[in-house]
């Protein structure tokens, strides 16, 4: 019960053999506490994959939990590409006993299993590292960045961190995000986080930032905070998206979604997980919706309102979606895929994966790929 494939990610070419690499994730046996801690799995490509991976990163103590992980490009300017995952330590009872941490790993021909830099969050509850992306170049130096966020700091409301990449790259963050004061009270600013490319065409890139609504009432919806890189980068949004619907989820995962409509600009996806019809609650306004993906067009003066409003195909139990954008059959043309899972939080658990396709403006699914067998959880993980 180690949960091998619990998150996915694309590495880069991290050995530096002109091949991209890949990661994945187990939990570890989470049936049998003080057994095992989690892994992240390193998987070279090359012409003949292999079934076992070349490098195993394990947790520094027993019962150790991974958190999110991601490629970072190369972060140190070796020429070798970088990845990075957070991690908890925690104990008997599954509670954190140590700040949180982000494991980051230099790539090269002969890497490391041990962490040449650990970022730390401030204190064992702020969830620091619940959300992580390379950020591209914000600040204009050449070299790609980090992204942290950590959705119970700073008192709760959410605070995210940019570290930025360099020879000299170190564990201080270089640039701190608060939560806003039009924040959900309860709005976990850091739930998302993402590099989005450059949206506005300064030359700079820019990231976006997912404050998910809270469990306030009456509740209001979720907002996504684009903050445009510069020198120095901005500290303050620069531009806020919201969702349609309270508690919805909007916000809960956000992605670079690349240039959609060619005009050269970055586009951003929004996912909102949507409300299954199991948490209606008319008296605090709380009625079912579907999942969506929002998308934004960047531009000189970018589109607050989506452009595409996509809704996924209705499933039983939405929370465990999962967005991904990019161009998969190669024709230049981005691909959505998003991962539904239905009866999440009961057995079994089913799930699927649908790609929809610009030739029909994303308006329906192309491609529908199901669970080869009930209960595999398929589509909880997808590679962004």
């Amino acid at each position: 019960m180690d949960q091998l494939g619990h998150a996915v990610a694309v590495a880069g070419d991290v050995n530096g053999d002109g091949f991209g690499d890949f990661l994945v994730q187990t939990t570890g046996n989470n049936m049998s506490v003080g057994t095992q801690s989690g892994r992240v799995l390193l998987f070279f490509g090359g012409v003949n994959l292999k079934a076992q991976p070349d490098i195993k990163f394990a947790g520094g103590n027993v019962d150790d939990a991974n958190g999110p992980m991601t490629g970072c490009g190369d972060l140190n300017g070796d020429g070798d590409d970088d990845i990075a995952f957070a991690a908890t330590d925690i104990d008997a009872q599954h509670q954190a006993i140590l700040p949180a941490r982000v494991e980051i790993h230099f790539g090269g021909p002969a890497m490391a299993t041990s962490a040449p830099l650990v970022l730390l969050g401030e204190s064992a509850p702020d969830f620091f590292g619940s959300s992580i992306s390379a950020a591209g170049d914000v600040n204009g130096d050449g070299y790609p960045d980090l992204i942290v966020g950590s959705h119970q700091g700073a008192s709760g409301g959410g605070r995210v961190r940019i570290y930025f990449g360099g020879p000299q790259m170190d564990a201080a963050p270089d640039v701190i995000l608060e939560s806003p004061a039009d924040a959900p009270v309860t709005g976990h600013f850091g739930y998302s986080v993402a590099g989005v490319g450059d949206v506005n065409g300064d030359g700079f890139a820019d990231v976006a930032v997912g404050a998910t609504d809270g469990n306030e009432y009456p509740a209001s919806p979720g907002r996504v905070y684009v903050y445009y890189g510069g020198s120095p980068p901005h500290t303050t949004p620069d531009l806020v998206f919201m969702g349609n619907y309270p508690d919805e989820y909007f916000g809960q995962v956000v992605v670079s979604a690349g240039d959609l409509n060619h005009d050269g600009y970055a586009d951003i996806a929004v996912l909102a997980r949507g409300i299954p019809a199991g948490e209606v609650d008319v008296a605090v306004g709380r009625t079912a919706t579907q999942g969506r993906v929002y998308l934004y067009w960047g531009g000189e003066h970018p589109i607050l309102s989506p452009v595409i409003e996509n809704a996924p195909a209705p499933i039983a139990f939405p929370s465990g979606m999962s967005l991904a954008v990019f161009d998969i059959d190669g024709d230049a043309e981005p691909e959505i895929l998003t991962g539904q899972l239905a009866n999440y939080g009961s057995s079994p658990v089913t799930g699927q994966v649908s790609i929809y396709q610009s030739s029909n403006n994303y308006a329906a699914p192309a491609l529908t790929i199901s669970a080869a067998s009930s209960d595999d959880w398929f589509g909880f993980a997808l590679s962004r």
